[in-house]
């Protein structure tokens, strides 16, 4: 097991592992729920949507929504390049974030999985991601030592921090929305 996230509800635990699938477990009763049938591929994320109706996983580049109680498929996610190595749900669960080491961050409908924005903000990977709690932001952090920050329709740039000494591997916003912290390789934290 590589992965693991609780549902928002805590009714399920989900874990990504390195047979190349996912697994659903019913954390009450100690037993597996759905077996998710990926490929060869080590499911790297899995993230249950808000409602926990919807189970997202990405292997490399792929990313496939699972419905959490049938354990049916319902779409990819296709159009990333290279591993994705941070995803985010918007915060009203309309919306897939993700970024990855093609450089690129892009939205994703939940609905039906098409693309929505794509962002080239940064000149390296990018390693991770964030809704602003209002969802109409996100921050992206990457090997490039930077903190970008754009509008997530628009895909504007509103903001970019470029005082990191080394890749930037984590963002995070307050829970106000008024503050980023990021986190680098160096061990630093920088508060925006």
């Amino acid at each position: 097991i590589v992965a693991m996230t609780w549902s928002r509800n805590d009714k399920f635990i989900a874990t990504g592992c390195v047979d190349g699938h996912a697994r659903i477990w019913d954390p009450s009763a100690g037993t597996c729920y759905q077996t998710l049938e990926g490929d060869e591929r080590t499911e790297l994320i899995v993230e249950f949507s808000p409602d926990s109706t919807r189970l997202v996983t990405f292997a490399e580049a792929k990313g496939r929504v699972w419905d959490t109680m049938s354990g049916a498929l319902m779409f990819t996610l296709d159009g990333h390049e290279a591993t994705v190595w941070s995803m985010a749900f918007s915060p009203d669960g309309d919306r897939i974030a993700t970024c990855s080491e093609d450089g690129t961050s892009r939205i994703w409908s939940v609905d039906d999985g098409s693309e929505l924005v794509t962002f080239h903000e940064h000149g390296g990977p990018v390693y991770t991601i964030a809704f602003s709690p209002d969802g109409k932001e996100i921050a992206t952090g990457s090997f490039d030592e930077t903190v970008v920050v754009c509008d997530s329709y628009s895909a504007e740039r509103r903001h970019n921090f470029d005082k990191h000494p080394s890749s930037v591997n984590i963002v995070v916003y307050s829970h106000s929305g008024r503050v980023i912290a990021s986190g680098s390789t160096d061990g630093n934290v920088k508060v925006w």
